[in-house]
């Protein structure tokens, strides 16, 4: 089976995202994308100069000479990152169809909570060779095929993002129909097309944000109208991929860019938010694949193979990472000075999280799945989130909300 992302893909993608397909057109060229974004920048800052003129407030002045040199130094920026593209990726065009706001909401969250995790369950599965290329561990991998992020035995994390070929907030058709990936594993639901595996690639986040990102920055790209199609200039992989996963010809490109670190804080008290999101969604799928007992699916397998994978591949060790995660959490606090604000700030944040109404939808999800199963499989798990709350919830008595956080 091939996993290449080549430009054709890319391509076939871009023309998806409009709903049509013309051979006939051509994308303009990266020289004409790179003059007009120059164009758009000498504007920017005449119109910055022309409104310094205009007022003579000092205030409002120091704001525009602010802007001036921001933009600047993003012109600046784009120039060294346009002559140093790294191996592995080159400046291609793609389609941008804007899709309205909580469109996009939907895609973000199908993708972190059903969809990432089993892209990386994938890899591990098919394309764990091209993991050990990057410099990944065996423990790392193994999480993997879990659906959990790569860290190796003291939670020290990669720094490695799963990206959008072609953006989600411009997928225009591929964001909003939904179908069955066939270059995935043999448990899937249909999914918006956008968060299909093709239009997916695990690279490092230094070349997500530190780069790509900021290629598309310079083009204003969110503000075009909704539905309105355009093309830009952005970083995709070369045809010489031949996986999923970020692949450089140069062996020191892994050193520059990956890393690993362990996860600050804040970080780790946010993830019990996405955890418990991933774990309602999978607990929801397991009790509807349980009833249907064993109904046959489209894909050749019964609801009862799939109601068991999930439960033994996805609850069992999310469910687990929830109770690492509370324990690295409840190990670092007790290391902070108390009484201070930054670990009170945290106490704070971590308490609104425990007794966060999705965490009692959670509560509630696990305890219809007991049901299914015949016994308490997250006993542990209460333990040790009642113990926090106890713990860190008497100085916080109005914690209760409904706020979520960006993914």
């Amino acid at each position: 089976m091939k996993h290449n992302v080549s430009k054709n893909t890319i391509r076939h993608l871009s023309e998806q995202t409009t709903g049509s397909v013309d051979n006939d057109v051509c994308p303009p060229s990266n020289k004409f994308f790179i003059k007009k974004i120059e164009l758009r920048y000498a504007t920017l800052i005449a119109q910055t100069e022309l409104d310094m003129m205009r007022n003579s407030n000092n205030g409002i002045t120091h704001k525009h000479e602010r802007q001036k040199a921001e933009y600047k130094s993003q012109l600046s920026k784009l120039k060294q990152i346009l002559s140093k593209i790294p191996s592995g990726f080159s400046l291609g065009q793609t389609m941008y169809t804007r899709i309205s706001k909580e469109q996009n909401q939907k895609i973000a969250a199908e993708f972190s909570n059903y969809v990432r995790p089993r892209f990386l369950m994938h890899l591990a599965e098919n394309q764990s060779n091209s993991l050990r290329e990057l410099g990944l561990c065996e423990h790392s991998i193994n999480r993997m095929k879990s659906g959990l992020a790569p860290a190796d035995k003291n939670r020290a994390f990669y720094n490695l993002t799963v990206d959008h070929i072609i953006e989600r907030s411009g997928s225009g058709e591929l964001g909003y129909n939904k179908d069955y990936d066939k270059k995935t594993t043999k448990y899937m639901k249909p999914t918006y097309k956008v968060n299909h595996f093709a239009n997916l690639i695990l690279i490092p986040d230094s070349i997500h944000n530190g780069i790509k990102n900021a290629i598309n920055k310079t083009q204003n790209l969110p503000s075009s109208e909704l539905g309105q199609s355009q093309w830009y200039t952005t970083l995709i992989p070369t045809n010489n991929n031949k996986s999923n996963v970020y692949k450089s010809n140069k062996q020191k490109d892994y050193q520059k860019f990956i890393h690993k670190n362990n996860r600050r804080i804040d970080t780790e008290i946010r993830q019990i938010f996405y955890l418990s999101e991933q774990l309602n969604v999978e607990i929801e799928l397991f009790i509807d694949r349980s009833k249907q007992k064993n109904k046959s699916l489209a894909n050749n397998f019964n609801t009862s193979e799939q109601a068991n994978y999930i439960y033994k591949s996805r609850i069992i060790p999310t469910l687990q990472e929830m109770v690492d995660t509370i324990e690295t959490i409840e190990q670092r606090l007790g290391q902070k000075k108390e009484n201070s604000n930054s670990t009170n700030n945290l106490t704070s944040e971590l308490s609104r999280i425990l007794n966060n109404t999705f965490m009692s939808n959670l509560d509630k999800n696990i305890k219809r799945a007991e049901k299914v199963i015949g016994y308490e499989f997250a006993k542990n798990f209460r333990q040790k989130r009642n113990r926090l709350i106890e713990k860190y919830s008497k100085n916080n008595k109005q914690v209760t909300n409904n706020k979520t956080y960006k993914r």
